[in-house]
């Protein structure tokens, strides 16, 4: 990778960049940063951010969660990996984020195992939303490597090469469909749309 000067870490960021930087992210941001503006956020707020933290801020919407947390981790990554990283480990990062969606939905299922059995034990419950979280949790992970990987192969040589500029699309495009079929899963918690994560992501890692 070329050396160059970092950039301001998004730490020091203060309430004024952090809302640019939220408004350029997508359309379904909009509406949320007005409260994000009133509630002095700076990027500190950033490092630390959850689905529950942003439930707190009014972004209920699973999907709009998504799309944020996704982009920070994103951002995370970038400043966390400007000197050591490499389109091998890059895509790496990419192999294991999807090895850690079919576990985490594998453990699910063997906790709604047991409840459909009418054998569930006290806090399974808890369990069970302790294991979707988890599962946003990897979903993210993974969007946050594809996004990585794609920048990588906007780079020369690699935009080059008529072979990467296909893997490259195969990524994003594989990328959205996953996030749609994770939306899907996680909005109804229906196990027949975890099964679909799993089938889909299989078929395109093998």
């Amino acid at each position: 990778m070329d050396k160059f000067e970092k950039p301001q870490s998004y730490l020091s960021w203060t309430t004024a960049q952090v809302i640019s930087w939220l408004s350029g992210l997508d359309d379904a941001v909009e509406p949320y940063l007005s409260a994000f503006s009133a509630k002095n956020i700076s990027g500190k707020w950033l490092s630390s951010l959850t689905a529950d933290v942003l439930d707190k801020y009014g972004v209920h919407k699973i999907g709009h969660q998504m799309i944020i947390l996704e982009k920070v981790k994103q951002l995370q990554y970038q400043f966390s990996s400007f000197d050591n990283e490499t389109l091998q480990s890059v895509l790496l990062r990419v192999s294991r984020s999807c090895t850690c969606i079919v576990t985490a939905i594998n453990s699910l299922m063997a906790i709604t195992k047991r409840q459909d059995a009418d054998s569930p034990y006290p806090g399974i419950l808890s369990d069970i939303q302790g294991a979707v979280s988890y599962i946003l949790s990897c979903i993210l992970n993974l969007m946050s490597s594809i996004g990585n990987a794609a920048s990588w192969l906007e780079r020369p040589p690699f935009s080059l090469l008529p072979e990467m500029v296909v893997f490259r699309q195969f990524l994003v495009e594989n990328a959205i469909i996953t996030n749609r079929l994770s939306q899907q899963a996680i909005s109804t918690q229906c196990n027949e749309h975890f099964k679909e994560i799993i089938d889909y992501v299989c078929r395109k890692t093998h």
